[in-house]
């Protein structure tokens, strides 16, 4: 009895932390496709027929895992105290499910942080260079869509947003638009303009001529930033999947076991032992398992 009483409460802690990390996962998933925009933007920039935002699909899957651990947590402890045996198969398909799930999501992130990231600057500067040409023809010098227009109108969007959040100019620097140029002048989008106490100026133009040497213009590129952000997103899928999964893991093999043990019924008989002197008043209980076969 001590040890199936170990077990349960082994079990219950296991699935105490099984709905933290499943919190945890459903709000990671809601602060990267909700919240923070970040990977559905560099989706827009990246996105080719090789390529893909895989690790928005994962932010996706966050929010299901994380949605349906409350719920599996409940059943899986109704299930082991009471030793509901219909309850317990499904539940460990379920959880077999959930862990291949987990550990496919970080298998997936951490190959797309090995093999895409180092190709992530290519492929924004790529989609710069085949989508999008400077419109130099007026002073509003705004960028437009290319005659190629292979690539939505969402990607003109997704690079003005980080410029615009981390204060960047192009991929690598401003030099990247100026490079699309087919005339001397400089022409760059309005995102480019560093944000001061003026009221937002009409066109680039005339942030650039405030002192006429290109103080109005953010300098840096905004890979570094985005290189960073990617980081630190990738290996916080990781970390929470693998976890998730370990924790999936041990919950089966302890349901497995509880499976088990209301599969081969136990009976515990006492036997009482009276040849101690009465006047001690003592009595000793002997405790043994004894299994029941059919004759």
């Amino acid at each position: 009895m001590t040890s199936i009483c170990n077990m349960l409460t082994f079990l219950c802690v296991i699935y105490g932390l099984i709905g933290i990390i499943g919190i945890i996962q459903c709000l990671v998933g809601i602060f990267l496709t909700v919240i923070q925009n970040d990977s559905i933007s560099l989706n827009h920039l990246t996105k080719t027929i090789k390529y893909d935002a895989y690790l928005f699909y994962i932010a996706i899957a966050f929010i299901g895992l994380g949605s349906i651990s409350l719920p599996l947590t409940g059943l899986s402890l109704h299930s082991a105290i009471n030793r509901l045996r219909s309850l317990i198969c499904p539940i460990v398909l379920v959880l077999i499910v959930c862990l291949l799930m987990n550990l496919l999501a970080s298998i997936i992130a951490f190959l797309y942080f090995y093999i895409i990231v180092p190709q992530l600057k290519y492929l924004m500067l790529d989609t710069l260079n085949n989508h999008y040409y400077v419109e130099a023809k007026n002073t509003s010098s705004l960028l437009a869509l290319s005659s190629i227009s292979s690539q939505p109108y969402s990607a003109i969007k997704a690079l003005d947003y980080f410029q615009e959040k981390y204060q960047c100019c192009g991929i690598n620097s401003k030099q990247d638009y100026l490079s699309l140029s087919s005339t001397p002048r400089i022409a760059l989008p309005l995102s480019c303009c560093r944000k001061t106490s003026v009221s937002v100026l009409p066109n680039s133009q005339d942030c650039w001529n405030q002192t006429g040497d290109g103080d109005g213009i953010n300098l840096d590129g905004c890979y570094s930033n985005i290189h960073k952000f990617l980081t630190i997103e990738i290996w916080l899928i990781i970390g929470i999947a693998l976890i998730s999964a370990l924790l999936q893991f041990l919950a089966i093999i302890l349901l497995v076991n509880t499976y088990r043990d209301n599969k081969n019924p136990k009976f515990i008989i006492n036997h009482t032992n009276n040849n101690h002197d009465v006047n001690t008043k003592s009595m000793e209980t002997i405790e043994d398992t004894v299994e029941i076969t059919q004759i």
